[in-house]
């Protein structure tokens, strides 16, 4: 298995991202692989995912709570 990339590595992936870089600019300014940065992009949109889901679950219990009252 492949070293984690450090936390600091990923902080700059997630900004460059996040900047709007393309994927293969973010590779060449990091130094990280490809597959690397893939899978911390991905990761980054899973948590997005998650974070809007929590959010509009949220917004549909507090519309029902506030219909009921």
């Amino acid at each position: 298995m492949a070293p984690r990339v450090p936390v600091e590595d990923r902080k700059l992936i997630t900004r460059l991202f996040l900047e709007g870089l393309p994927q293969r600019v973010i590779c060449q300014r990091t130094g990280r692989s490809k597959t690397a940065v893939s899978r911390i992009i991905r990761a980054i949109r899973n948590l997005a995912d998650q974070r809007s889901r929590n959010t509009s679950r949220t917004n549909s219990l507090l519309r029902q709570l506030s219909q009921t009252t």
